[in-house]
Order: C-alpha cells, then sequence, then structure tokens
C-alpha cells in the first residue's frame, strides 16, 4: 500500500476520486446501510477516504471507527465530519495481516467501498481477510467493488457508439491483454481490480461468509463518456454490493 501516493492525492480527492455515494442512481448503497443500521451498534468505514460516506454511517450507528491508510485523508475526514461527536479516526495499512485493525472492538458492521482493487492478489486477500478478522460473529461485511461484466457491456455501448459516428474514440478503460483472466483493468493506464459476480461470491464463501445481498449499483452513463448520446439508456453501467454475514459461532 503506497502512503505517499495517497497523502498526495489527499488535496483533490473528492476531484480524482469517483463517489459511490453521490452517482448511486437507485441509492443501493444507503439502503443496504438501512439494512443493517444499528443506533446501538459500532460500524467502521474502513478505507474511509476523505469521508464522503461517514456521515451516512455515523447517522445510523451509535459508534463508527473511520480507518485509512493516509493520514492526510483522515485529518480532512475528521473536519469534514467534525459535527459527529460519534466517530473516532485513526490511520492504518488495512493489508498488514493481524496488526491493522488489532486496537479496534469488534465490529457489528463493516463498510468497505473500492477499496479491494490493487492489482495484487496477496494484498486484495490481507485486505480482506482483515475486514472478516474486524467484524465480531454474527457482524455483516458491506463491499462495494468494480464489476468486470460491466466493463465489456460498457466497450459493447461504445463499439456502438463509434458505428453511428465518423469520429471514434477510445476506451478509458481498457482490459489488460496479458491479464483479463484476473480481471485487471487499466484505467487510464493504472491497473485495477474489477469482479465477476461468481468471483465475488466464491471470495466471500471461501471465507465462510453468508451472502445476504448482491446488487447492482448503478450510475448514469455520463460518469463513463461526456455527453453520453441518451439512446444509450439501461441497462447502465455499475458497481457490485455486496452484503455478507459472518458466521455467528
Amino acid at each position: 500500500m503506497d502512503i505517499t501516493y495517497w497523502n498526495r492525492a489527499a488535496a483533490c480527492y473528492d476531484d480524482d476520486i469517483f463517489s459511490v455515494l453521490r452517482n448511486d442512481r437507485n441509492g443501493v448503497l444507503l439502503r443496504a446501510m438501512e439494512r443493517v443500521a444499528n443506533p446501538r451498534g459500532v460500524a467502521g468505514d474502513l478505507g474511509c477516504g476523505s469521508g464522503i460516506i461517514l456521515p451516512e454511517v455515523a447517522r445510523r450507528f451509535g459508534k463508527v471507527h473511520a480507518i485509512d491508510l493516509s493520514p492526510k485523508l483522515v485529518e480532512i475526514a475528521r473536519a469534514s465530519c467534525r459535527r459527529f461527536t460519534n466517530i473516532e479516526y485513526g490511520a492504518a495499512d488495512l493489508s498488514r495481516r493481524g496488526k491493522a485493525l488489532a486496537a479496534l472492538p469488534k465490529l457489528d458492521v463493516v463498510v468497505n467501498v473500492n477499496v479491494l482493487i490493487a492489482e495484487s492478489r496477496p494484498l486484495r486477500e490481507a485486505i480482506l481477510d482483515n475486514l472478516i478478522r474486524a467484524l465480531r460473529p454474527g457482524g455483516h461485511l458491506l463491499l462495494v467493488v468494480p464489476s468486470l461484466e460491466s466493463v465489456l457491456w460498457t466497450a459493447a455501448r461504445l463499439a456502438e457508439w463509434n458505428r453511428r459516428r465518423r469520429t471514434p474514440r477510445l476506451p478509458d478503460k481498457v482490459l489488460d491483454s496479458k491479464r483479463a483472466r484476473e480481471g485487471i483493468v487499466k484505467i487510464e493506464g493504472v491497473p485495477t481490480k474489477h469482479y465477476l459476480r461468481e468471483e465475488l461470491e466464491s471470495e466471500l464463501s471461501q471465507r465462510g461468509l453468508k451472502l445476504c445481498a448482491l446488487e447492482k449499483i448503478e450510475y448514469h452513463w455520463d460518469t463513463e463518456f461526456d455527453e453520453a448520446p441518451k439512446w444509450m439508456g439501461t441497462p447502465f453501467p455499475w458497481d457490485w454490493m455486496c452484503l455478507a454475514q459472518r458466521s455467528k459461532k
């Protein structure tokens, strides 16, 4: 995990990093939060970034722990959420096995939005294992990850658009030709992990989690293309939202 990169990115984070919450067409993320809301419960926004979704978590739980790799992002989150007195903040590398979240109490709910996107499988596995380890027995993981199916659908829509006009445009998201089977997509040249629905189900079930919900978080086409034509319509591009429960034993 590159703490230097994210500290540098902190100043422009909200402009440069896509916001799931702000672009969610149908409010899927908030409905999932509401499903597991507990005014007496303890939640963690693990990988909180600049704190965009923190207010929504804080409104639904008695206590919230906001953790990010970058101390600068944690300070931005603290400043933007200062009206909430039920949030505690900390900086930690979520990929450090056994150490990242050791100081936290066991959590009723872990929220993790588009953090499991590194190209390194061992790094992703370490993060996911730590997220699950942070849950109390019976606790819930609310996970959002990029969809590989959506990348393929977006490419098909772009191909159709290019057939209808004289000046073709190149895609912003391109499957890595050498690592397509791994779901690695280059977004403006940056290798980023994307997930098949069945792959996500398998990853969670192998770790003993029970799947409660798996839904699309849809976005408008203008999140993929400038001045997207109206004919594109539905189905829209999407991320996967997964709600899973840790065993109660």
